[in-house]
């Protein structure tokens, strides 16, 4: 579809903090929204164990669902999640491009 040629123009990292650890400790779960040309597209990228979730999303709403569940539909904790700041990114790289790099080379390595 057109959304694959569109390019990747950021990302904004979310932390969740572990529930059995004091807030703020050095150590974290993570997941990541890519931000897409145009701001329909947001895909989520979240390693859990030996796998790779990803999530894809348009519109505000299937976004927050994002934030507030994982891709098995578990629901994060809002309370110990935080969102670092947006970057910007100037890479060139195409949804498809992405798609085939965690397709290719990041599954054959992981």
């Amino acid at each position: 579809s057109s959304q694959l040629n569109r390019l990747i123009t950021g990302f904004t990292e979310f932390r969740q903090d572990w529930s059995h650890l004091p807030r703020g400790w050095l150590t974290y779960h993570s997941f990541n929204f890519i931000h897409v040309q145009g701001g329909e597209l947001t895909i989520c990228l979240e390693k859990k164990t030996d796998k790779l979730e990803i999530m894809l999303a348009t519109g505000p709403r299937a976004t927050n669902f994002m934030q507030d569940f994982s891709a098995l539909i578990r629901p994060r904790n809002p309370d110990r999640c935080s969102a670092m700041s947006h970057r910007q990114c100037a890479s060139g790289i195409t949804v498809a491009r992405l798609f085939e790099w965690i397709d290719g080379p990041l599954a054959r390595g992981w």
